[in-house]
């Protein structure tokens, strides 16, 4: 793991020392998949390409011809990243129409640290440099608030 350096540290020091007091780590823990459709042990026939299409509408503006170069040239049919909620809707579907589907946990943590009496939040624009921060006021004791989706 990347450690902040003390310059930086001493930089955000009123965070957690006690001279600016109200400090607080909103973390917020998003649930989400990469997920893929696997295609059929015995390839791709009409039948395939029939439910893919109901499973993802957005694949109807393709020719099946199309479509099937698509997937042949993937190896699968790529859905993207998607929040949990989703993928347990769209794994159900996929049993149901006798799709096989793979996922893979990419759920984010993510870290704000706001000052709750004066209702501010600190703007630190790289994400890396937010979640360390985050990291180290909770490692030296700062309140937190979680959120999760």
């Amino acid at each position: 793991m990347v450690n902040i350096d003390d310059v930086t540290l001493s930089e955000f020091a009123y965070l957690w020392d006690g001279s600016d007091p109200g400090w607080v780590v909103h973390g917020h823990y998003q649930h989400q998949s990469a997920v893929r459709i696997l295609l059929p042990e015995h390839g791709i026939d009409l039948y395939f390409l029939k439910t893919l299409r109901k499973l993802f509408p957005d694949t109807t503006h393709e020719s099946p011809a199309g479509l099937r170069a698509r997937l042949d040239m993937a190896g699968c049919f790529d859905c993207g990243v998607m929040e949990s909620r989703d993928v347990d809707a769209l794994q159900r579907k996929c049993a149901e129409a006798g799709v096989i589907m793979a996922s893979e946990d990419r759920s984010l943590i993510t870290h704000r640290l706001v000052n709750e009496r004066r209702n501010t939040a600190l703007p630190i624009e790289d994400a890396a440099l937010a979640f360390l921060l985050g990291e180290e006021a909770l490692r030296r004791g700062l309140p937190s608030r979680h959120s999760t989706n």
